[in-house]
């Protein structure tokens, strides 16, 4: 019988939560903020998965501790990219209600 801490492959193994940490990124580089987030909650729900049965016998210490830092650093540049994407939109949303007031001032005033 396989389990999380001797099936390397599958979705809640080391392998699976970095695919799904690289794609993560992927997504957050494609300003695909819905899917992104879709993929952090499955990842989230695998991390658990993962660490609930996660047997240390069965996994080299060097490799958990080493995937570990890799899904850190993904996360780190995925909240970069989510940084700066807020900040665009926050500067549309000014830009936008600039813009609505300007039209609101101007239909007051006209002639």
């Amino acid at each position: 019988m396989m389990d999380a801490a001797t099936d390397q492959h599958g979705p809640h193994s080391l392998d699976g939560l970095l695919h799904l940490s690289r794609s993560m990124l992927a997504l957050a580089e494609r300003g695909d903020w819905a899917e992104l987030a879709r993929l952090e909650a499955e990842r989230r729900d695998a991390v658990q998965a993962h660490f609930a049965t996660l047997a240390p016998r069965h996994q080299a210490v060097g490799r958990v501790r080493g995937a570990i830092q890799e899904i850190i650093d993904l996360n780190r540049q995925i909240e970069a990219l989510c940084a700066v994407a807020r900040a665009a939109t926050m500067a549309q949303l000014k830009d936008l209600r600039r813009g609505a007031r300007g039209t609101g001032a101007y239909r007051e005033h006209r002639p």
